[in-house]
Parts: structure tokens; sequence; C-alpha cells
């Protein structure tokens, strides 16, 4: 997916989810590299008890963290259609310069919110309108 892992510009961190990986597919080459340097996120714990206020704090990442994470968005990936993915759980895509992140998200929401809402599986209208909203701000 990079054809110049050094290239300049305005990178922006992707979300660490199926949602961030599809972004950074639909971005294309060039637009879109994993991230380096990344210190992991912690883990938010949350310990639920019976008639008690739940109790929460934070844990660092492990490794079985981030196989969870992995494979939650292959899965993910899997269900937009794309086998091939790269085993990365953090991406960055290269976005216009005075293009935001929250821009690409919203526009991102815009598009997936005019999809009627179905559960269960991605559908293709789904995938499609990712794929097109993060395609019209990369090369506008």
């Amino acid at each position: 997916m990079v054809d110049d892992p050094g290239r300049p510009g305005n990178w922006v961190a992707l979300p660490e989810n199926g949602l961030g990986a599809l972004m950074a597919f639909a971005a294309g080459p060039g637009y879109a590299r994993p991230r380096s340097g990344v210190v992991p996120r912690p883990v938010r714990v949350t310990l639920e008890r019976p008639g008690r206020p739940p109790i929460s704090w934070e844990e660092e990442r492990t490794p079985e963290d981030d196989a969870v994470i992995l494979e939650s968005i292959v899965s993910y990936l899997a269900e937009a259609g794309i086998t091939a993915a790269a085993p990365v759980t953090a991406w960055e895509i290269l976005l216009p310069e005075g293009v935001t992140g929250a821009d690409l998200e919203r526009r991102t929401g815009a598009a997936m919110a005019e999809v009627p809402v179905r559960r269960g599986p991605l559908t293709q209208a789904e995938v499609d309108a990712v794929v097109h909203a993060v395609q019209d701000v990369v090369s506008p």
C-alpha cells in the first residue's frame, strides 16, 4: 500500500479497528501506510459488580490484546471482501493540507448514515460508502 514510506505531507492517524483499516485500504497506494513508532493505547478494563457501581482502570496492552485487535480487523476486512490484509493494527492516511482526521470521520460517517441500517455483517453498500467517502477526501 505504501509507495514511499517517507513521503512528507499531512499524515493523519486512523482508528485502530476494522473501519480504520478499511479506510487505509480505500485510500490506495501512496496514501496509506502503517504507523511506525506507535505506543499502543492502554486497554480499558471494567469490572461490573451486581448492585454496585462498576470499577474501571487502564492496563498496558499485551501481545494477546494486539492479537485480538488484529483478529477483529481481519474479520471486519473479510466481511468487506478484503482477504489480503496486512497484519497491521495502526494505519495513517495522507490527507490534503488543511483536512483533519475529524473531517475525514465526518465525511465517512455521513456517507455511512445514508446507507439503510441493518444488523449483521457489513453490506456492500456500507463498504462502497466508506470507500467513496475516503477516495473523495484523499483525491478531490
